[in-house]
């Protein structure tokens, strides 16, 4: 409850600021209005360090929703959801008669709230940056077991899963193209999840009404 209510207070602190900024000339205020998906790689920041048995797969598809309302030409204010996608591991060593097995994953996910500075550079491409809060969840589960080839000795097996969350601030750059109602962007966010950073790269399509 109380990640959402700092993600409700971000959003009251920043609408002021850019309601008092430059405004549009037009007067229906739907048509500053948009909404937006976009699909991309996520990269993790992990490694398997000197453990020779273990392998990391740091990469997986990211994609993400959002709404936004386009002040101007400079100034835009975004919320929506963000899937980072997932963190595996696994290992696998075998000491004399003994084997030893360990998967584990991590699984990032949560909404986030964040103002654009857009640039225009022509009439149909403009340079952004963002910045943000991500209301992030992460999903863990871990599995690991224990064999002998020696029949006196029993198997193990240990299974566990488990969740955290937090509130981290994140940041981003992109290129959009401007094409009637639609705009395609390009950009990419970097993320932090309890310390640990997630590098996202994607493309995506916003529809303004």
């Amino acid at each position: 409850m109380n990640l959402k209510l700092t993600a409700l207070a971000t959003v009251c602190l920043l609408t002021p600021l850019a309601v008092f900024a430059e405004t549009t000339e037009s007067t229906d205020l739907t048509n500053n209005i948009y909404v937006g998906a976009f699909v991309g790689q996520s990269s993790f920041d992990a490694s398997g360090g000197d453990f020779d048995g273990l392998s990391v797969d740091d990469s997986d598809t990211a994609f993400k929703f959002l709404a936004g309302y386009q002040f101007n030409d400079y100034l835009s204010l975004e919320g929506g959801y963000a899937n980072l996608g997932e963190l595996t591991i696994s290992a696998h060593e075998v000491e004399g008669p003994y084997e030893f097995k360990v998967d584990g994953s991590v699984e990032v996910d949560g909404l986030f709230v964040n103002v654009v500075g857009s640039y225009p550079v022509s009439e149909q491409f403009s340079l952004y940056a963002k910045v943000g809060l991500f209301s992030w969840d992460a999903e863990s589960e871990l599995k690991s077991s224990f064999s002998s080839s020696d029949p006196e000795i029993p198997s193990e097996s240990y299974s566990e899963s488990f969740s955290d969350d937090g509130s981290d601030v994140f940041y981003g750059v992109g290129l959009t193209y401007h094409w009637n109602e639609i705009s395609f962007r390009a950009e990419y966010e970097m993320f932090e999840s309890d310390g640990d950073d997630v590098d996202v790269f994607s493309i995506g399509a916003v529809y303004n009404f």
